[in-house]
């Protein structure tokens, strides 16, 4: 039986066995995550560029913080051994990454990072405020995947009404950009606010991307998967 599978949804189906994609969160403000393909190895080492994004069923709405917690986790998880690719000269929002040195530094361009609608060259009000506790930036500028999940947490937030950044452009809320040569599991929550200056929050929305199998693709491992798409990090060796 085919319905909405996610637990944390709006219209969860505990009868459901198969995902429809009907899933609706924040209150049906929000049907879930997407991304789109930026550029397809544009570094010359496999990995690919992904955008993510949040949908709206209402362009009255804005997007003014994602964040996560112990019990509302914010991941992003890369399958890959190689994790994020992170630029020497990038940075951990997409608004702070100026275009104007993509001609002296093009892989810049590719850099991952996070965002409430801005991208490079945007105006961009975006304030953030993480747990000390937590690695979770460090981890993922050294390339690997970024969790928060701590009591006290942490969150990209914009100030309500500052300006349109959180406002979605045809229908949707860009939320970051990540350059992987696997799959990536994200597992996003997002608080909106929507006409009437009420908030909502959109909790537990996932999306693997890109879509396909992912496994070992070096050929010398022993669990070689010819078929495998994307690879998982799971590669075995004898001498392991």
């Amino acid at each position: 039986m085919s319905g909405c599978t996610n637990t944390s949804a709006d219209n969860y189906d505990p009868s459901a066995t198969e995902d429809d994609g009907s899933c609706t969160f924040g209150g049906g403000l929000l049907s879930g995550l997407s991304y789109e393909v930026v550029a397809v190895d544009p570094l010359g080492t496999g990995q690919n560029t992904y955008r993510l994004y949040a949908d709206f069923s209402s362009p009255d709405v804005e997007v003014t913080a994602v964040y996560g917690t112990d019990t509302t986790p914010w991941q992003m998880v890369s399958g890959a051994a190689d994790g994020f690719y992170n630029d020497a000269v990038g940075s951990d929002f997409g608004g702070s990454v100026n275009p104007l040195f993509f001609g002296a530094f093009p892989d810049l361009a590719y850099d991952s990072w996070f965002t409430i609608g801005a991208q490079p060259g945007d105006d961009d009000g975006l304030n953030s405020a993480f747990d000390v506790a937590l690695t979770s930036l460090d981890d993922f500028n050294s390339g690997g995947d970024f969790v928060v999940n701590t009591f006290i947490g942490g969150s990209i937030f914009v100030v309500p009404g500052a300006n349109s950044q959180g406002v979605p452009v045809d229908g949707r809320v860009l939320l970051g950009q990540f350059t992987t040569s696997g799959q990536v599991n994200a597992l996003v929550n997002v608080q909106i606010r929507d006409q009437d200056a009420v908030s909502h929050y959109a909790e537990g929305m996932t999306l693997t991307f890109p879509e396909g199998l992912a496994g070992c693709q070096d050929e010398t491992a022993c669990n070689y998967d010819p078929s495998a798409v994307f690879d998982s990090g799971s590669c075995t060796y004898d001498d392991e």
